[in-house]
């Protein structure tokens, strides 16, 4: 169904984001919110997750932000 949205996404900083269905869309709204943590962009990326997958994909971004937020800085 082009055009859809299931979701609306709350980052802790900015606005609401809404989720789109379509891959291309979904690719292109997703990679900025978790881009950063490279599981979830490879994932993304190689359409191995998609809309279907949020809630794994929220998942694995809090628990890459958690171990990041965590570990030594680098001297």
């Amino acid at each position: 169904m082009a055009g859809a949205y299931m979701l609306v996404l709350q980052p802790a900083a900015g606005p609401a984001v809404l989720v789109p269905q379509g891959r291309a869309n979904f690719t292109a709204t997703m990679l900025p919110q978790f881009g950063r943590c490279p599981e979830a962009a490879k994932g993304i990326e190689g359409g191995k997750l998609g809309p279907q997958h949020m809630k794994r994909i929220v998942s694995m971004y809090a628990q890459w932000a958690r171990g990041t937020a965590a570990a030594p800085s680098k001297p």
